[in-house]
């Protein structure tokens, strides 16, 4: 397959797969924005039906409610009641209540006559559509109906006279009747009311309760009736004397809702699905579909959309088949989680028919973008790769030696400085250009090559004519094998033939050379050899010596009142740090020393600073930390020449930390030539610095006294140190020491009475921080720990003894 059509394909896949994420993310957000429009839709549906039915309940039953009804019809309720509500020529304001004096008596002709007066009214304009009575026995005793007193009138006039239409009583009469046939099963609910408390104060009492009651037609008889339903239960003295159930009909309201918002109204009820069909001219998308198609798909959306309603109260969902929008919702506040629900259903056909010419015309607009942009991908691809194949043509040509091709010249608006197939045409003449001048350069190696090799021949010939013998016969012989080269060279061979003539005229140098090699070879290896056993020999001293200084520091003598423990690394095999550690009867000397240099340099310091260490331990005019120091000062200074600065040749001395550990008194003694003593106590670190000077260095004088710091009662931890702790450095490019800081953040972290914890959690640390690097310096860490010190009874010593134990502080 051609690059050309591997493109191709690659653009035609790509725009379908583009086009094809592109229709599901539009279907996709399409749905979302249409399901947030169906949800808000009903929810807005859903208020304006309650809207629609609370007002339907204030302007009918709702004006006999006995607490929120009208001023004179919620009287009907108490023991005397407005008077015109029976007699309307009455004079007197209010009356004995006929209507609780019916109820009590229990006469039926009676209360039918005081309800038809009552409600009379009402009934004729259709505002209430039906009362009816039951008795504390639950029995209905009495019923009485819009639609009867309809019937009534129609059967007095023969016909159905105008006053019909003008009390509104068309819809009562074409309804079913709620009075027919009914038991008080219907109403149990609602008259199920618990025990209302009174006494003999409380003359009358009413509870009121309301709700929705849907009647459905039978299968010979269609149609529906929804009702608002009043119950209001009497009391008197915390008895019952019944129930009057008032009654009005939704089908106005019904109508109203769907004139007001141009919709279908459907109520799903006892498993059926009941339409309101008063207009006959309205949605004729309703009209032309069955009613059985409407049922199963009203069904459908209920059972699809079942947990969205159980969740929100509402749903609404977009039904293809019916063209139409379909919400639901519960028909009343009283009937949340239970039928029947209410379902509205509107007129999508429009909308749908638009949506899909919008969705055919957008495919056709992206139908008509792909060609157009396949054609003029196809006509781009063609006109470059036409432009590719002329180059590879040309390429062939100037690659078997023909210069006379050239890129044809490309026209119209294909044609671009910045084109790519331009630039390769000019990229060709450039490169036959440059063939051009290689063979110019080519002839003119030609001949600097030849006057090069007649320049080595003159002197060849010259260097023959100095020689006899057999020397010269092998160098004429070789320059007339030269000659026969140099005849043989082609305009193709020449660069070969002059490697050829090169080669001739400098073998016979290369075996002088060769003699040359071999004899410097053997030198530098009996050389090598010497350096060598040299090498091994230093080495064995130096390990000797490693093996002696060793065992110099195990000799010490460590208490065994107090631990302690230390760990000792030299750089190098032999080092310049040493300690020391003496233990007397009463006192215990413990010393961490820092010699000037490292490795062999070091090694020997650490002899002189060790011997003159020794020499003032013996000495008993020394009794202090500082004497020591002060003492070593004196006797490196003498040994070293070191006391007159100009013509002192070293500078040799030591760095450290001088500890005397007194047990007749209890105290702990501290002295420091530019080291410090760390004291570790609960958590805390306290660093006790020494003097700024080193023990034998120029800058020191020979009597210079160091100073000495007394601790009382030492308790805790105690750690000596040399600078090869705090200056081992990090791996990174740019080092960094490990310093003093980290040395104390770390001594603060931990709580330990073992010294040989805290100086393998040190060395741990350090090892972790340095890496894979080496030791910059030797390396020197001591600790100790003082819990009590084990005191003697100064009394039972002798008296040189505690004279000896005494300690002053000297500065």
């Amino acid at each position: 397959m051609t690059t050309k059509s591997q493109i191709l394909i690659l653009t035609i896949l790509g725009n379908l797969g583009i086009a094809a994420i592109y229709l599901v993310l539009t279907f996709s957000q399409l749905n979302d924005q249409e399901k947030v429009h169906l949800d808000d839709s009903g929810h807005t549906y859903k208020q304006a039906w309650l809207a629609t039915l609370n007002q339907a309940f204030d302007k009918t039953i709702g004006e006999w409610h006995p607490t929120a009804g009208e001023r004179s019809k919620k009287s009907i309720w108490s023991e005397r009641i407005d008077a015109r509500l029976v007699y309307p020529d009455a004079a007197a304001r209010t009356i004995g209540n006929p209507l609780v004096e019916a109820m009590t008596s229990g006469s039926t002709a009676e209360l039918k006559t005081i309800m038809q007066t009552l409600f009379a009214e009402d009934l004729s304009s259709s505002l209430i559509s039906f009362a009816l009575y039951i008795s504390p026995e639950n029995l209905i005793l009495q019923c009485v109906s819009a639609k009867d007193m309809a019937r009534e009138k129609m059967a007095r006039e023969d016909s159905i006279p105008d006053k019909i239409f003008s009390e509104g009583m068309l819809s009562e009469v074409n309804s079913i009747d709620p009075c027919s046939g009914k038991s008080t099963d219907q109403f149990s609910h609602l008259i199920h009311i618990p025990a209302v408390g009174g006494d003999s104060a409380t003359a009358l009492q009413a509870v009121v309760n309301r709700d929705l009651w849907i009647e459905a037609g039978s299968v010979t008889a269609s149609g529906f009736s929804v009702f608002n339903v009043m119950a209001v239960s009497l009391f008197r003295n915390g008895s019952s004397i019944g129930t009057i159930i008032l009654g009005g009909d939704l089908h106005k309201p019904v109508e109203f809702f769907e004139l007001e918002f141009g919709v279908k109204v459907a109520i799903k009820f006892n498993d059926q699905i009941i339409t309101h069909d008063g207009l006959s001219k309205l949605n004729a998308y309703l009209e032309a579909s069955d009613a059985a198609s409407i049922n199963r798909e009203v069904s459908l959306a209920l059972e699809r959309n079942r947990s969205a309603l159980q969740a929100n109260g509402v749903f609404g969902y977009m039904d293809k088949v019916l063209s139409a929008s379909v919400f639901g919702f519960p028909i009343s506040e009283f009937k949340k989680d239970e039928e029947p629900f209410f379902i509205v259903l509107r007129d999508q056909t429009e909308f749908l028919q638009n949506q899909r010419e919008t969705m055919l015309i957008s495919l056709l607009v992206g139908l008509v973008f792909f060609l157009i942009l396949l054609a003029t991908t196809l006509t781009l691809t063609t006109s470059a790769f036409r432009g590719v194949g002329q180059a590879i043509n040309v390429m062939r040509a100037l690659a078997q030696g023909d210069r006379s091709v050239s890129m044809p010249q490309r026209k119209y608006w294909f044609k671009s400085e910045n084109d790519e197939v331009d630039l390769l045409a000019q990229a060709l003449e450039a490169y036959k250009a440059h063939l051009d001048e290689l063979d110019e350069i080519k002839l003119y190696q030609q001949y600097q090559n030849r006057e090069r090799d007649t320049i080595i021949m003159d002197k060849m010939r010259q260097l023959a004519a100095g020689l006899d013998g057999e020397a010269r016969q092998l160098i004429l012989s070789d320059i007339a094998q030269m000659e026969q080269m140099a005849a043989r060279v082609t305009p193709d061979s020449t660069d070969d033939r002059s490697v050829e003539l090169m080669t001739v005229a400098f073998s016979r140098m290369s075996n002088e050379v060769t003699a040359l090699l071999e004899a410097r070879t053997r030198e530098m290896k009996k050389a090598y050899e010497q350096a060598a056993q040299i090498n091994r020999e230093m080495r064995s001293s130096i390990n000797y010596a490693s093996i002696l200084q060793r065992a110099m520091l195990r000799a010490e003598c460590f208490p065994d009142d107090f631990k302690i423990h230390l760990t000792w690394q030299p750089r190098d095999v032999v080092g310049g740090d040493i300690y020391v550690v003496r233990t007397t009867e009463n006192k215990t000397v413990i010393s961490v020393i820092d010699c000037t240099g490292h490795g062999v340099p070091g090694a020997f310091t650490s002899l002189i600073a060790r011997a003159a260490f020794d020499r003032a331990f013996e000495d008993p005019a020394i009794v202090s930390a500082g004497d020591y120091l002060s003492e070593s000062n004196r006797l490196i200074k003498n040994m070293l020449f070191q006391n007159e600065a100009e013509q002192a040749e070293s500078d040799a001395g030591f760095d450290g930390t001088v500890c005397i550990l007194d047990r007749v008194n209890g105290t702990l003694e501290f002295a420091g030539a530019n080291a410090s003593l760390f004291v570790v106590d609960s958590g805390h670190v306290t660093e006790l610095k020494g003097d700024k000077k080193s023990v034998g260095a120029r800058r020191t004088p020979g009597g210079y006294q160091f100073t000495t710091q007394l601790v009382t009662a030492p308790k805790g931890m105690f750690v000596m140190l040399t600078d090869g702790v705090t200056d081992v450095m990090s791996p990174d490019q740019s080092p960094i020491a490990f310093g003093r800081k980290r040395l104390v953040r770390l001594m603060e972290s931990i709580d330990t009475s073992d010294p040989k914890v805290i100086v393998s959690e040190i060395m741990q640390a350090v090892d972790q921080y340095k890496g894979s690097g080496e030791l910059r310096d030797d390396l020197t860490l001591l600790a100790f720990y003082i819990d009590q010190l084990q005191q003697f009874d100064r009394a039972a010593l002798p008296l040189d003894s505690v004279a000896e134990g005494s300690v002053k502080r000297q500065s």
